[in-house]
């Protein structure tokens, strides 16, 4: 069985440019899809419909392709036009590959090292060494946080001592 011209598929002219080809597609679509239609003709025209819609809008981006250069935005730029010529003769030299993996090797090797020199000193780091240092010199406000502590714990014991124990306690007499 020979596949169907897509434009005959469609029901559209030869000569139609993209913007017909999606309104034909999207109009056939929505009329044949499995969803809204549940016969079996309905889902292979339907399958028929998308493959000649992919051809057409495929061939529209091959023309579109031909006729754009990769970097038009770059070659009407002027003084940009000048640095691409200059980048895409240093990217097609030999060396460039070389070059390319010489600097991926060395930022590679700097960073494995900055990860190890970090690692190091975060697992050789001695927390017992510096909480002691901390004890026999205090900072200025360690110190004062240590006064109002002794502080308040004294004014809790006093407020101990000075309150009456209640009747009946182990040690009342009464």
């Amino acid at each position: 069985m020979a596949t169907p011209e897509p434009h005959e598929v469609l029901g559209i002219p030869k000569t139609s440019d993209r913007q017909e080809v999606k309104r034909a597609f999207r109009k056939l679509a929505l009329h044949y899809h499995p969803d809204k239609n549940p016969s079996p003709a309905a889902r292979q025209r339907y399958q028929d419909i998308q493959i000649a819609a992919r051809r057409l809008l495929g061939r529209a981006d091959a023309r579109d392709a031909g006729r754009k250069t990769p970097h038009a935005g770059w070659q009407s730029a002027g003084s940009a036009s000048r640095e691409h010529t200059a980048w895409s003769r240093i990217t097609r030299s030999r060396s460039f590959p070389a070059f390319f993996c010489a600097a991926s090797l060395a930022g590679g090797c700097l960073i494995f090292m900055a990860a190890l020199h970090v690692h190091t000193d975060m697992y050789t780091y001695n927390i017992a060494e510096e909480v002691e240092q901390r004890r026999q010199s205090p900072t200025e406000m360690q110190q004062r946080i240590g006064l109002l502590l002794m502080e308040r714990r004294q004014q809790q014991q006093q407020h101990q001592t000075n309150r009456p124990s209640p009747k009946g306690s182990p040690g009342d007499p009464g």
